[in-house]
């Protein structure tokens, strides 16, 4: 699903890339989309319509670690961003130990209907600009009412 990515200076973003990870013939129905950086305190206008919820996640963990060419720098000076590591990666780099307790994420999660799917995972893909992986995950409510919370 990985397309070449190119910069375009002009624009100051990078144009023909998608997520890798989880194609859309694995998409879950319904769709949730699970957010831990920007999608909690700056969504998009589109979000702001859809059924969402606080949540966790186990076995994840959000670092400011990731180096970006287009949120937060250039291509000659990168910035740093939020990015989410699995305790696994996390192991491969030393940053935790198998015999600790997993990790734990917390995010917003929105629920996408059938017919935008597409539509928010596109738009994803741009705003994240190759920054992230589709991975699919079990995100647990944080609070018993999250079924019925609309925009809170």
């Amino acid at each position: 699903m990985s397309e070449e990515k190119k910069w375009n200076q002009t624009l100051g973003v990078w144009e023909g890339n998608k997520a890798i990870g989880v194609d859309l013939s694995e998409i879950p129905k319904p769709l949730y989309i699970f957010g831990y950086g920007s999608l909690c305190w700056k969504p998009e206008k589109e979000f702001l319509n859809y059924k969402k919820f606080n949540a966790q996640t186990a076995g994840w963990k959000r670092l400011f670690v990731q180096l970006s060419k287009d949120h937060r720098g250039t291509p000659e000076n990168p910035g740093i961003v939020s990015t989410a590591l699995s305790d696994s990666e996390l192991e491969q780099h030393g940053l935790r130990k198998t015999s600790d307790p997993p990790s734990i994420l917390h995010g917003v999660v929105y629920a996408i209907p059938d017919s935008d799917v597409q539509t928010v995972l596109d738009l994803l893909d741009f705003r994240e600009k190759g920054g992230y992986t589709r991975v699919i995950v079990d995100a647990f409510p944080l609070n018993s009412t999250a079924n019925n919370n609309n925009n809170n």
